[in-house]
């Protein structure tokens, strides 16, 4: 399930290094980032458990749920509804709400990242 409404902006790049204009470096993106109205909530994509909840150092939040078998990671998501370590969540559950604005992008963005045994994998094959 796809845990916002919204465009992919940033791909995820497997073992390539991309530009991160950010941090001004070529780095790994293992992730990809959705864009989407600021009013949007961010959604979880499978069931599981809050398992962290911490902030960014940019003024927003990184939740990880752990489903048993692989993680997902919600990062840059807003104060709203932010959800609860330990808290059960279903698939489809407001786990947070979008960011107001965007350190990166001209419109609000989540970076959503799949790992599995330990390894990131390309979430958007999932979305489908």
């Amino acid at each position: 399930m796809r845990p916002a409404d919204g465009r992919v902006v940033f791909a995820h790049s497997g073992d390539k290094l991309v530009y991160h204009k950010l941090y001004d470096d070529w780095r790994v993106h293992s992730g990809v980032d959705l864009a989407a109205n600021p009013s949007s909530q961010v959604k979880a994509a499978y069931d599981g458990t809050v398992t962290d909840v911490s902030a960014d150092g940019f003024g927003k939040f990184i939740i990880t749920v752990d489903h048993k078998y692989f993680k997902t990671v919600y990062s840059g998501v807003s104060t709203d509804k932010l959800a609860e370590k330990g808290k059960s969540v279903k698939k489809g559950d407001i786990i947070s709400g979008m960011p107001d604005k965007s350190t990166l992008y001209d419109m609000p963005h989540i970076t959503f990242e799949v790992i599995y045994a330990g390894s990131s994998i390309d979430p958007e094959p999932l979305f489908k």
